[in-house]
């Protein structure tokens, strides 16, 4: 069992890589399994507030929806923007 602090706002479940969103920031944690110990990634806040996001672990890809403006931002998941 692996315990995921804080508040949810929006969620996903990808490849083995549990991600959220408090609206503020992201985490996301790989879920242990034979080959890899489980490890977690956080974002700090952005300076948006995040309205919804997608993410593809296998794509090194992160995906962000800002909220009221409609805005669309990709990062990879080492914390480089990355032209959608």
């Amino acid at each position: 069992m692996i315990h995921v602090s804080g508040e949810l706002h929006a969620y996903e479940l990808v490849a083995g890589a549990f991600s959220k969103s408090d609206g503020n920031e992201i985490s996301v944690v790989w879920l242990p399994n034979s080959n890899a110990i489980g490890r977690e990634v956080i974002l700090p806040s952005l300076g948006i507030a995040i309205r919804d996001f997608a993410i593809d672990p296998t794509r090194d890809l992160l995906v962000l929806l800002e909220d009221e403006i409609g805005s669309v931002i990709a990062f990879n998941l080492i914390y480089s923007p990355r032209s959608p």
